[in-house]
């Protein structure tokens, strides 16, 4: 999280003051040992005057919006899938890409997202989803983090697996379903 937020250029950083965050803070919270998590949180919310949690939101800036439509074009807010494959977690591609028909079939863009380096992205059928998709399919390329972020804060719901990109759409205010395709 704090790498995200050091790409995305966010100019207030709280969290608990230790020697290894204390550099890339721009507002430390001291830390009480053995306080329960829930007043810790309302301690990191204290510099906003916040007595509350609040869900955590990650608000791109102008240029990332702006860099974030010239991807995706005018129209209706896209419906965003995310299609990763790991080591540890592999969902099968022809489940996305039938979930990603029946959208495009009933008329919502459709945007394929993949992991960097995933060989996926260049499988024939995904190519043959997108050449039938009556040009409402297509694949992104890879982004930035702070563009990343700002299409899934634009889009009109995320899909993917419980991963980081779903967290970060969450966190972005996109809504999310988690898929669990087979």
């Amino acid at each position: 999280t704090l790498c995200f937020s050091l790409w995305t250029g966010a100019p207030v950083r709280v969290g608990f003051d230790n020697p290894e965050s204390h550099p890339f803070l721009t507002l430390p919270v001291a830390a009480a040992p053995g306080e329960p998590m829930l007043e810790n949180l309302r301690r990191l919310l204290s510099p906003f005057g916040k007595t509350a949690p609040l869900r955590p939101r990650l608000v791109p800036s102008d240029f990332s919006r702006r860099a974030a439509a010239d991807v995706v074009g005018q129209g209706l807010p896209p419906v965003i899938i995310f299609a990763p494959s790991h080591w540890r977690k592999s969902w099968p591609l022809a489940a996305f890409l039938r979930l990603a028909g029946a959208l495009t079939a009933h008329g919502h863009r459709v945007f394929l997202a993949f992991g960097p380096g995933d060989a996926r992205l260049e499988d024939p059928a995904v190519r043959e989803w997108v050449d039938g998709s009556r040009g409402l399919g297509a694949t992104l390329p890879p982004q930035s983090p702070s563009v990343w972020i700002a299409m899934l804060a634009g889009c009109a719901l995320f899909i993917s697996n419980d991963c980081g990109p779903y967290h970060l759409a969450a966190a972005a205010g996109a809504r999310c379903i988690a898929a669990f395709l087979s």
